[in-house]
């Protein structure tokens, strides 16, 4: 039956039974041929499933899947078993708690966008059936921008990941040289110099999610605080800027040198004399390749950011009715983030009104009443309008 399934395609290869099957045949014959080490690589989708079973359900999910396996037999106990010991102690075949952490990105410790992450969007989009535009020489992912704060505790922390103390607006990292220089002060100095510092109070967060929701990762996090007027989105929407560079000129770090917009092309709606001439078939940025890739000739895969949701934060709100006179180039289309208007609307519902013997009644108003009698003595009117 499994055969059939198989030959017949009902069973993709891509699925992940399949690919467990064949990572469990593998690993249990390993003995006699031996088993790739690139197993993410030779099983995607098993692996993001065993990644997503340690994030849902923590290691002891992972343990009781893989089974009691080489335990207490040293480091290769798996490698020295024949295939009926090697059945007879797992369940399925898959990493150690251990490799599946490794796995996992570092942390997001400092402000902008990780390229590191960016392209596992690119691996996790391209081994699904995502909504995409697909035009000659160009593989577009139409995806939304999601960002949204949130307000953090400041203070000050060791991370041994970037080697320095974090917490700080600037700088983002205090290095090792810089705290030995202030514990060599006296402490009315140091003291001195944290409070000029400015503590990060807040993280701003940047999720990617493909327009049909299969996929979705956070690729960049600002930290700052909640001062700041419109032109602190703009510098925001900058520097996400580098989500729009294709795949090829990520891997290869050649961010500067992407380029699929010509101004000629987008003001005439119409293929220019320069890009006819050089082989482009599409005007529009969204539907031809980079000057990169093209020369190359080979297929660019970008991400189309076609929307942009954000809070009703009033910083970001003043942003959007901006976003088109700013960058009138731009196909990305605003939109506040429909949560964050429900919240609004569950606001003004619940915090300003009362419903009281079939009336409605406008907590503000009393309010208001209440404080310009208080203010001219009139205390008996007070306390009826309190009872």
């Amino acid at each position: 039956m499994f055969w059939y399934l198989v030959k017949s395609g009902l069973l993709p290869k891509e699925h992940i039974f399949y690919e467990e099957v064949k990572a469990f045949c593998s690993r249990a014959l390993s003995c006699f041929s031996p088993v790739s080490q690139a197993f993410s690589q030779d099983f995607p989708a098993f692996t993001s499933w065993l990644q997503s079973n340690q994030f849902l359900h923590g290691k002891g999910a992972t343990h009781f899947f893989n089974g009691i396996g080489g335990h207490g037999q040293g480091h290769l106990g798996d490698v020295n078993m024949s295939p009926a010991e090697w059945i007879q102690s797992h369940n399925f075949a898959g990493l150690s708690p251990r490799t599946i952490s490794a796995m996992n990105s570092t942390l997001h410790l400092t402000s902008g966008v990780r390229i590191d992450d960016v392209c596992q969007m690119f691996f996790s989009l391209q081994g699904t059936s995502a909504i995409s535009l697909k035009r000659q020489g160009v593989v577009g992912y139409l995806i939304a921008t999601a960002s949204d704060a949130m307000a953090i505790k400041p203070g000050l922390q060791f991370s041994p990941q970037v080697n320095g103390i974090i917490g700080l607006s600037d700088p983002p990292v205090m290095l090792p040289e810089k705290v030995r220089e202030l514990l060599a002060k006296l402490d009315t100095e140091t003291s001195i110099y944290l409070q000029t510092c400015k503590l990060n109070t807040q993280a701003l967060e940047v999720h990617l999610t493909s327009m049909d929701d299969r996929v979705s990762r956070p690729v960049a996090v600002f930290y700052g605080g909640s001062r700041g007027g419109w032109q602190v989105v703009q510098e925001l929407h900058k520097s996400l800027s580098v989500i729009d560079v294709c795949e090829a000129c990520l891997l290869e770090k050649r961010i500067d040198e992407c380029s699929y917009r010509c101004q000629d092309c987008w003001s005439s709606n119409s293929l220019c004399e320069n890009c006819l001439q050089a082989g482009f078939k599409e005007w529009h940025p969204a539907a031809r390749p980079c000057s990169v890739c093209h020369e190359k000739k080979q297929v660019c895969s970008r991400l189309l950011q076609l929307s942009w949701c954000s809070d009703c934060e009033a910083r970001q709100k003043a942003f959007m009715e901006r976003l088109f006179n700013l960058f009138p180039d731009t196909f990305q289309f605003p939109m506040p983030d429909p949560p964050h208007n429900f919240k609004s609307v569950r606001s003004s519902v619940f915090w300003y009104w009362l419903f009281l013997d079939e009336r409605l009644i406008n907590v503000r108003i009393i309010l208001a009443v209440l404080f310009a009698h208080e203010t001219r003595g009139s205390n008996a009117y007070s306390t009826r309008v309190r009872n």
